[in-house]
């Protein structure tokens, strides 16, 4: 036990964490903010290391909680798996359910009250923020981050509500889920690399967060529905194609290309060869229609076609949802 505390003390040197042990509640939310935010300065090896010997520390505790040296750092131990659940629950990628065991165990705690809480905080009610639509991250709420002053803590923050944004991007737009998933990618990349500071990146991402609230309003002003913008997005996918063709012409492709697509659709088409071969006939004969640049046309037709696969897949997801919710209500449908 004493061991493991002293290898989380040597990660921690150089931030007073002494808060937690005190009885302000603010104070100790603020020590474990303050440790996540130096966590998150370490590189990801140091990062995991940190959380599983917070994991070992723990399990060593809880066999001599009971003796003099276990109990007179108890409260340490406890921040120690504060901050480790707090890191985990900011980086887990779907809200964990806690099982019969955890819920009792949780209940039993708060009613002895011997210990100071381990539940992980709430970042952003920490933080004095108020929960972001993701789909819609603000310009007072990136402002907010901006000014926060624990950095890592905040890059961790915009890149978790970012990738959650490119999440729900994919289910509709192939093209652009890709170029904002690479441009992530590269920015933290530089950042991991110590190419550029904490504060470098999150500028980098609040001004990615920017470019995907003003790409939103652009396709809003355009006049066409999802599908429609992301075969747009599919037959522009090469800069060049904008400068060969007119926008009105693309736009107009874009729409004849969604409702044929739409007609043609069938269950399992996409994993059918003959109905597959026949939906690129009909995405050759539009681009030809139109004359399509002849060097692009054969990068374009494959991206049209993983557009339409991604289309085909999210309709199906969401026909199913719609059943599975009649017959819930005990609605049936053919």
């Amino acid at each position: 036990m004493k061991e493991k505390l002293e290898i989380l003390q040597d990660i921690m040197h150089g931030y007073d964490y002494s808060a937690y042990m005190r009885t302000s509640q603010a104070g100790r939310i603020r020590a474990i903010t303050g440790g996540m935010n130096v966590i998150f300065g370490k590189n990801e090896k140091v990062q995991k290391e940190c959380k599983q010997i917070a994991t070992e520390l723990a399990k060593a505790h809880s066999l001599c909680a009971a003796t003099d040296e276990g109990k007179e750092v108890a409260l340490e131990v406890s921040y120690f798996k504060a901050v480790k659940a707090s890191l985990n629950k900011l980086q887990e990628k779907q809200p964990k359910r806690k099982s019969k065991k955890e819920v009792e165990a949780r209940v039993s705690q708060l009613r002895e009250r011997s210990i100071i809480s381990e539940e992980a905080v709430d970042v952003f009610e920490v933080m004095g923020l108020k929960h972001p639509d993701v789909s819609i991250l603000s310009e007072e709420f990136l402002e907010e981050v901006r000014s926060y002053e624990h950095k890592n803590l905040a890059v961790e923050m915009l890149k978790k509500l970012l990738e959650g944004n490119i999440k729900t991007m994919e289910k509709r737009n192939l093209v652009k889920s890709q170029k904002y998933s690479e441009k992530l990618k590269q920015s933290l990349n530089k950042y991991k690399n110590q190419a550029i500071t904490n504060a470098e990146v999150m500028e980098e991402l609040i001004q990615m967060a920017k470019d995907m609230k003003k790409a939103r309003q652009e396709e809003e002003d355009l006049g066409l529905d999802d599908d429609e913008i992301a075969f747009y997005d599919a037959l522009t996918s090469e800069s060049i194609v904008k400068e060969l063709m007119d926008d009105e012409v693309l736009l107009k492709i874009a729409n004849e290309l969604t409702q044929a697509i739409r007609r043609n659709m069938t269950i399992d088409w996409h994993v059918r060869k003959s109905a597959r071969a026949g939906m690129r006939r009909i995405i050759k004969r539009l681009l030809r229609k139109y004359d399509y640049p002849p060097d692009q046309a054969k990068k374009a037709l494959d991206t049209v076609m993983h557009q339409a696969e991604l289309m085909a897949e999210h309709t199906e997801v969401r026909d199913w949802d719609i059943q599975q919710a009649a017959e819930s209500k005990g609605e049936y449908r053919l």
